[in-house]
């Protein structure tokens, strides 16, 4: 059932779960507001998409246990929703994608999810979310997309991992983490790593198992040292963002063929065409204390 996009208003009606055997329900964009019935929570066991994205829907997410036990998608962004992220969630194991980003949760990022263990795409961007980021969420076996940007998470990026899973996107830009970023980091599966706007020191890693990363963001950091010229061996990648750093040395010789993406159609904030299509081809380097070298088409900028 797809009500998507009408002038629904007031509270979700409880009558939503006597649909025992609806399986694909959008109320998204709606202005329904109050919290989940309860009822609904505990019929609708049939459901294996539910979305009830960009509403007014408030209180906790999932505080209790659902009968949802055959949903794989669920999307509750861009709601008000409140309080720590509910533990009902934990009994969706068949989920493969949850985003429940946009909203104003609070609390840390619950270490249960990594039982969640065919999530493929797990997404809690701009919320309030503060702690560390859990290590096993980087050891799940399945999950491609971690996206937690624009929360407070504070620590170090974890040390000890091994090949980070099957991760491909990695987005943790605008939050408080801190120390080195590890040589690690980039398992060899990311395309997409995303850590602008952090309090992340040191140097830039060699980044040694990377093969096919094509866009790399580091933008906002305290980093320092030089570019590390095996980046140059990195040919897939599309995009590279060292802006407001304090990197210095001078530009590898082997990015004189690269030619300037920086603020081209806003790329900030249209980054989400960038992740979802990898459209851009164009290598950013835009940052001070680098030597003003001429070579080629690169233009570097203050």
């Amino acid at each position: 059932m797809n009500l998507t996009t009408n002038g629904f208003q007031r509270n979700l009606p409880s009558s939503l779960g006597n649909m025992e055997m609806i399986e694909f329900l959008d109320i998204s964009h709606n202005s329904f507001h109050g919290k989940l019935p309860r009822s609904f929570l505990k019929g609708c066991d049939s459901l294996i998409v539910l979305k009830l994205s960009h509403k007014k829907l408030s209180e906790e997410v999932f505080p209790e246990a659902s009968n949802f036990f055959s949903i794989l998608e669920l999307s509750m962004d861009n709601n008000l929703f409140t309080g720590k992220i509910g533990r009902g969630l934990q009994s969706l194991r068949s989920l493969i994608m949850l985003d429940i980003s946009n909203n104003n949760l609070s609390g840390v990022i619950p270490s249960w999810f990594d039982q969640l263990q065919d999530l493929h795409s797990l997404q809690i961007s701009n919320n309030l979310l503060e702690g560390e980021v859990p290590i096993s969420l980087f050891n799940m076996s399945s999950l491609q997309l971690l996206a937690l940007s624009a929360n407070s998470l504070s620590g170090d990026l974890p040390q000890a991992i091994s090949g980070y899973g099957a991760l491909k996107v990695l987005l943790l830009r605008d939050n408080n983490l801190s120390g080195v970023i590890p040589d690690t980091l980039l398992g060899k599966n990311i395309i997409v790593l995303d850590l602008r706007n952090n309090r992340l020191s040191g140097n830039i890693p060699e980044f040694i198992n990377t093969q096919y990363i094509r866009i790399l963001l580091l933008r906002g950091n305290n980093l320092t040292g030089s570019i590390p010229r095996r980046l140059c061996a990195v040919r897939s990648i599309h995009l590279l963002d060292l802006a407001n750093n304090k990197l210095n040395g001078s530009i590898p010789s082997c990015l004189r063929n690269a030619s300037l993406g920086l603020g081209r159609g806003g790329y900030i904030r249209r980054l989400f065409i960038i992740i979802t299509f990898f459209l851009w081809e164009h290598l950013s380097v835009h940052f001070s204390n680098l030597c003003s070298c001429k070579m080629g088409l690169l233009s570097i900028m203050s």
